[in-house]
């Protein structure tokens, strides 16, 4: 369909300019990256197992960062903290080995607890959509609190028209009746991969400077630097300033 290479693009895509005047390059281009296609086409639609078994693939391959832009509408617990949900207990555990799981909050808002799954789990770093142009979180954008009343989403990043690669004559391709291998789509989605990007020059920097990188310590920053947490927004709009610490305390 053309979803995964565009996020994937964002993250990881080379300098282009496509129109004069636009040059177009991914967040984090000297990244390296897998792509762990787990949906089926046309519709982007799959199994919890597939989705574990993507997870499983990129713990092997030896992932920092899992960047998950998918998730259904409900979680499949409704005990504290999603125990029961396959899903969500897996993202937990990743993130307690150290990996950083970028999820999408998903696209069910703007109505109160309407927070997708995996990205309702405690573990995962989710992400809500953001309007640049209006300055002021999507419209469609899932909001909190989840099942148990935890504040999700906890961050949020661009997710509005969002021009990025897909490759040629896939559904995404042909959204803008031309099939030329890039096209401007909108979602949480979209915004996941622009946090995967800026958490991947994270993890570069802190590297430089002796810092350990986690779940933990990144939501501290969050906390430290961003905005009040709340239901729409989480932390606020990512900042890469607010990772130029010296100290994390």
């Amino acid at each position: 369909s053309g979803h995964g290479d565009h996020c994937l693009t964002t993250v990881l895509g080379d300098r282009w300019q496509p129109i004069a005047g636009l040059e177009c390059l991914g967040v984090a281009p000297g990244a390296q990256g897998l792509a762990v296609k787990v949906l089926s086409t046309p519709l982007g639609v799959g199994s919890t197992s597939n989705v574990l078994k993507g997870m499983e693939i990129a713990y092997n391959w030896g992932a920092k960062i899992i960047s998950m832009s998918l998730g259904s509408e409900e979680c499949e617990s409704t005990e504290p903290n999603c125990v029961g949900c396959a899903s969500c207990e897996a993202v937990n555990q990743l993130a307690d080995a150290g990996i950083l799981m970028v999820i999408a909050a998903g696209n069910s808002g703007d109505a109160e607890k309407t927070i997708g799954c995996p990205g309702c789990s405690e573990g995962a770093i989710s992400v809500g959509a953001w309007d640049s142009r209006k300055e002021e979180i999507a419209d469609f954008s899932s909001r909190g609190p989840t099942h148990d009343n935890r504040i999700k989403p906890d961050i949020c990043a661009p997710g509005v028209n969002i021009y990025s690669g897909c490759s040629y004559g896939s559904l995404c391709d042909l959204l803008d009746k031309l099939s030329n291998g890039v096209t401007s789509i909108s979602g949480t989605s979209m915004a996941t991969p622009h946090v995967s990007g800026l958490l991947a020059l994270v993890i570069e920097l802190f590297r430089e400077q002796g810092y350990d990188v986690n779940s933990e310590n990144i939501k501290r920053i969050f906390s430290l630097y961003g905005s009040e947490k709340n239901n729409d927004t989480g932390w606020g709009l990512i900042n890469f300033q607010h990772f130029l610490v010296k100290e994390i305390k």
